[in-house]
């Protein structure tokens, strides 16, 4: 019994803590799923013909969807940053977006580049393109996050919003 309250404490606690505005979804959910979209899409470039084969005849359709939520994840997350809350939401939307375009076309460009070095192995390509999708992610939030540490803290109220 003792377990089972333990249990209910901790998962009222999670639900608590999980975001739950739309500033929350456009802070948090649209990158998360944007970074799993972002590391399912290495998959297609570092293994094409599987990928192509496991999601036949619409692997042209999902290619697209996660290049498209890659996009969407990694412009949010830039969008949402303490740095660029002071900013007009123009120059925020431009900088995002330019950001989402540089890391993603990036990232396409050195899996291709790497690919052709590295063996015909499945296995291994896989765990590269993982791989390194991963370390990429966490350099680019290692990075803004150092950036918003240069940053004086703004107070709530003066936080530009996709409102205005």
């Amino acid at each position: 019994m003792a377990v089972m309250h333990r249990l209910r404490e901790i998962s009222g606690e999670i639900l608590k803590k999980l975001p739950s505005s739309r500033e929350d979804a456009i802070a948090v959910y649209v990158p998360t799923f944007g970074a799993i979209s972002y590391s399912v899409f290495a998959l297609n470039i570092m293994e094409h013909a599987r990928f192509k084969r496991l999601f036949a005849p619409n692997e042209l359709l999902v290619a697209n969807t996660l290049w498209l939520n890659a996009h969407l994840g990694i412009g949010f997350f830039i969008y949402s940053r303490r740095h660029l809350s002071d900013s007009p939401v123009y120059k925020r939307i431009i900088y995002s977006a330019f950001g989402t375009i540089a890391f993603n076309f990036g990232s396409v460009l050195l899996w291709a580049s790497l690919k052709s070095l590295l063996p015909n192995s499945t296995g291994l390509r896989v765990l590269f393109g993982l791989l390194s999708s991963w370390g990429l992610l966490y350099v680019g939030k290692d990075y803004l996050d150092h950036v918003d540490t240069h940053v004086p803290s703004i107070p709530v109220d003066s936080v530009t919003t996709l409102e205005e």
